[in-house]
């Protein structure tokens, strides 16, 4: 075999043009398109603060190159999809601020326009050039711990990624992390942490050792999407004090509000002299919350311990509190209640007063001012949960189905008192008579005149058939 033959020019030529065609093909796209994510100002924070980075997308190209959306993702999970032709967000995020900070197109530049290469707001691409972005990232909405951060978009039907890049977020003094089902508020902590790692939780208390009327926070911004929390498990917040006073929200419950943050104040007891009502003494008030108004698109069912009989009420931010004036039809799970119109409704529980509503607020249960006007919790007796209205004070309450009571008859009036058919002819004068004289002078009287008739009567008929047919008895 002739070795230099085979080394020769003429043979290894088509070799290396294939392989530099594939090397065009396997790293061309990358080498045409990258997108990065540096790392962030500060890469280690407190839970509240804020945090950011850049950004880019290098195109070297000499065709124009078609820009599809950016997603961002935080621990494997897109969490917000914008546009980076005019960086306007498409889906998500939330607690993520992008804005433009560099166009530097070079080639067929960028721009309005109709023309050829003009595709900057139409769609039509970019060439050579970089743009830049600065994200700003609210650890509120990052869970505890070490994150994981990337960015990825579909170009041409090939997916590009960026470098991850890692923030730690940690906790303050005053915060803590919920992760048992049942979590315990610690002393001296204003803010609890709710977030993708602790869905096994379902229940927060505050034990009855923090004063009741210390503001405690529950923060759920990390769980938050388009301004709505979605509450997979049934979910209970409890405060601790001489009386517990509670907020039950059902497994499936979407928490919405406009422009709220995640958080919800815990139930808080508030100054009852601070409130008032139109017509009655406010007797507890507990707060539960946002600065915004929450809505649920299921009835949440708040507890006010040891408040049975009382009258229920709520307030709109203010110190007056608007009377709940419906009562709820069944203890658990009325169906009396919607999302729009009624809203709200109470009833007692045992020694409790439950309320139902579709919203939070300050709650609040007061004693009526008159005595004519009861509680209608206090006046249901529960039937299936059927109870019939009420009228009182301009005022549909619930009480026992009661029937108009009848006259009463003795045993013996019922078996002697004839109808008006049978009270015909002599006969039926005299038994009416007799009637008469029964019901004037008493049972006894009337049984012996009956008697003394009846012999009256045996003595004529006897003689009668003496007579006429010669019959002796």
């Amino acid at each position: 075999m002739n070795i230099d033959r085979l080394i020769s020019p003429k043979v290894i030529a088509p070799f290396l043009t294939l392989g530099i065609i594939f090397l065009l093909i396997f790293t061309g796209p990358a080498q045409a398109f990258t997108l990065s994510l540096d790392e962030f100002s500060k890469e280690i924070i407190d839970k509240g603060e804020k945090t950011s980075t850049t950004a880019s997308i290098n195109i070297q190209a000499n065709e124009i190159i078609n820009l599809n959306p950016i997603s961002v993702y935080i621990n494997d999970k897109q969490v917000c999809v914008f546009n980076p032709n005019d960086n306007v967000i498409i889906s998500g995020c939330t607690g993520i601020n992008i804005a433009l900070i560099s166009n530097l197109i070079s080639g067929y530049g960028y721009g309005y326009g109709y023309g050829y290469g003009y595709g900057y707001g139409y769609n039509q691409g970019y060439t050579n050039g970089i743009l830049a972005y600065n994200l700003t990232f609210d650890s509120n909405h990052i869970n505890e711990g070490i994150n994981t951060i990337k960015l990825k978009t579909d170009l041409g039907g090939h997916i590009y990624e960026s470098k991850p890049v890692t923030l730690t977020v940690n906790l303050k003094e005053e915060q803590q992390h919920a992760t048992e089902p049942i979590t315990e508020v610690n002393e001296n902590i204003t803010e609890i942490i709710i977030d993708s790692g602790s869905s096994n939780v379902k229940e927060i208390v505050i034990p009855n050792t923090i004063p009741s009327d210390k503001k405690i926070e529950l923060n759920l911004a990390a769980l938050l999407s388009d301004e709505k929390v979605n509450i997979t498990n049934n979910f209970t917040l409890t405060r601790e004090s001489d009386y517990n006073y509670s907020a039950e929200i059902p497994a499936g419950t979407i928490i919405s509000g406009d422009g709220w943050d995640g958080k919800i104040t815990l139930p808080t007891i508030k100054p009852a002299g601070a409130y008032s009502v139109s017509s009655g003494a406010v007797d507890v008030v507990i707060d539960l919350g946002s600065e915004v108004e929450l809505r649920f698109d299921n009835a949440v069912r708040i507890v006010l311990g040891g408040q049975a009989g009382k009258r229920a009420a709520w307030s709109t931010g203010g110190s007056l509190l608007i009377d709940i004036s419906t009562v709820c039809d069944f203890v658990t799970n009325p169906t009396n209640i919607d999302s729009m119109i009624t809203r709200e409704c109470y009833i007692n529980d045992g020694s409790d007063l439950a309320i139902y509503s579709y919203h939070f607020s300050s709650f609040a249960a007061y004693t009526p001012s008159t005595t004519s006007t009861t509680s209608g919790g206090s006046d249901t007796t529960r039937r299936g949960g059927a109870t019939s209205p009420v009228e009182g004070a301009g005022l549909v309450l619930r009480s026992p189905l009661i029937e108009t009571p009848k006259e009463e008859k003795t045993p013996i009036e019922e078996i002697i008192t004839p109808s008006k058919e049978e009270i015909t002819g002599i006969t039926g004068i005299t038994s009416g008579a007799i009637i008469g004289t029964f019901k004037k002078t008493g049972v006894y009287l009337g049984i012996a005149a009956l008697v003394l008739i009846i012999i009256i009567v045996i003595g004529q008929v006897s003689k009668y058939i003496k007579k006429n047919r010669g019959i002796y008895f």
